[in-house]
């Protein structure tokens, strides 16, 4: 009598899983919405200006030296996932070199190039 149940047929029904997708996203859409409505109200009962507008304020008037220097100061390295490079920003977006032994920089050409060319690759593959 077991194996009665181990064989019995078990149907599958691919609307019902996706009705219940379509449900789902309806559900996030609707409790995005009712998101948005709470902080439309609680926008109107604040008072004062909200920070957004504070911070826009902020950028219409000119830079001091003091910002300006400050801004320059910050240097990041910024990892270019598609070439598979890495570089020096100062600032607001000036590229600064870095300074690398003989071996060093033979090892970050060996690296950027592969990259570039699987970045060549892959923007050939979306032409065709």
């Amino acid at each position: 009598m077991w194996f009665l149940f181990c064989f019995q047929k078990v149907e599958y029904d691919p609307l019902a899983e996706k009705k219940q997708k379509k449900l789902a996203k309806a559900k996030k859409k609707e409790e995005e919405k009712r998101q948005l409505k709470l902080a439309k109200k609680a926008k109107k009962k604040a008072l004062g200006p909200s920070l957004e507008e504070v911070e826009a304020r902020k950028g219409l008037k000119p830079m001091t030296k003091e910002d300006w220097d400050k801004q320059q100061s910050v240097i990041r390295k910024v990892y270019d996932p598609d070439t598979g490079r890495t570089r020096l920003i100062k600032g607001d977006g000036e590229v600064l070199e870095e300074m690398v032994t003989y071996n060093r920089h033979k090892e970050i050409n060996k690296v950027a190039t592969e990259g570039d060319g699987s970045s060549f690759q892959v923007a050939l593959k979306k032409l065709v």
